[in-house]
């Protein structure tokens, strides 16, 4: 499964075991209902496969690789074909190569912006087309229309049209949420909407995670994110991360809230990394949370504050690990656990240590 596709109920308290969402377990038994029909034919998808070094989970810098052209191919092939092939091939198909596809079309609408080509756009609303939306979160379809909508309309082109050409090739109930997402009004389909701003790494546009706190940072957090990026990338996790993010003050209470609550509201910006643990590494990969808050206060008493708070809260009782690195306003708070009840975490507070040296070196 695409590695950042949300996986687990959305809960008011970050510190909370998640359980499974109610979209994705209908999505899983929907597709143990197809395997138990005996479903006899390949999947067409089977030999497309991005390798773990193309990184395609993140939409920062997508870099066009082998299974990007042999997707594209795929789908230009599908939307040539018969409803009656188009209807087998997708049947034929497994829940995870979904995940891939909705992968290739968010990949796709960074190319579209890039290279300024429709066709990009059109081969990631095909890749939707092609997924029977019973077998994912439909949810996740929304935000590859999104991103797709919203490089469609920066290029120049009507993101509406687009997609209801493309929707002629979908299933039903695909159709249905693609026509429904075009009339939605135009506030309601961008990018932004969906959780993502347009971003410039240096290499052209692309897309980066928004949340919804304040960001005006006096240095450039995102490059320090997309370094700490780069240091997960070299030990065992992929990563992405979000700009105008908070620290949640669950993960530091219980020490001294009133100064914690104050530091916290003195931030001038935040940024959330999220690391997902690679397969190799673990059997319980897909449980396990790997989550970098750093933070830029409007002064370094109040960094300073979060790093004596984050020593205090270290000597206590958790069911997470954590991690506090700090320089002058910067303050960074790594947790990890396993966020599934009964499944044990791949981290602990000493094993967390490792990130120690890289992590001072990137915030200096």
């Amino acid at each position: 499964m695409w590695p950042f596709t949300r996986r687990t109920k959305k809960s008011e308290d970050p510190a909370r075991t998640f359980v499974l969402g109610t979209q994705l377990a209908a999505a899983q038994a929907k597709e143990k209902e197809r395997l138990a029909d005996g479903i006899t034919s390949p999947s067409p998808l089977a030999a497309i496969r991005y390798r773990p070094e193309d990184q395609h989970g993140t939409l920062l810098d997508p870099r066009q690789v082998v299974a990007d052209e042999q997707y594209a191919e795929f789908c230009r092939g599908f939307a040539a074909s018969d409803a009656a092939t188009r209807e087998r091939i997708s049947r034929a198909i497994a829940m995870d190569e979904f995940y891939s596809l909705l992968g290739f079309a968010r990949r796709s609408a960074v190319f579209a912006m890039r290279q300024r080509s429709a066709e990009w756009v059109a081969r990631g609303l095909q890749a939707i087309a092609i997924i029977d939306c019973e077998r994912i979160d439909w949810r996740d379809s929304l935000i590859a229309l999104g991103l797709l909508h919203t490089a469609a309309e920066r290029i120049g082109k009507n993101g509406d049209d687009l997609i209801q050409a493309q929707a002629a090739f979908a299933g039903p109930k695909m159709k249905e949420i693609m026509v429904g997402f075009a009339r939605r009004a135009p506030e309601a389909k961008t990018a932004r909407c969906m959780g993502y701003d347009v971003w410039d790494m240096g290499s052209g546009p692309s897309f980066v995670s928004r949340d919804f706190a304040p960001y005006a940072p006096t240095v450039r957090l995102d490059q320090t994110a997309q370094a700490i990026c780069a240091i997960l990338a070299a030990d065992k996790y992929d990563a992405e991360f979000s700009l105008g993010s908070a620290l949640p003050k669950v993960w530091l209470s219980g020490v001294d809230d009133g100064a914690l609550v104050e530091a916290i509201q003195a931030a001038v910006a935040g940024v959330r990394i999220n690391g997902a643990l690679r397969a190799e590494h673990c059997p319980d990969h897909a449980y396990q949370q790997w989550t970098l808050f750093l933070i830029e206060t409007a002064q370094t008493p109040h960094a300073a504050a979060l790093e004596r708070i984050a020593s205090a809260r270290l000597k206590q009782a958790r069911d997470f690990s954590m991690l506090a690195v700090r320089h002058n306003r910067l303050f960074a708070l790594v947790v990890a656990r396993s966020f599934v009840q009964g499944k044990p975490s791949f981290e602990n507070d000493v094993s967390l240590q490792r990130f120690r040296r890289d992590l001072e070196n990137t915030l200096r």
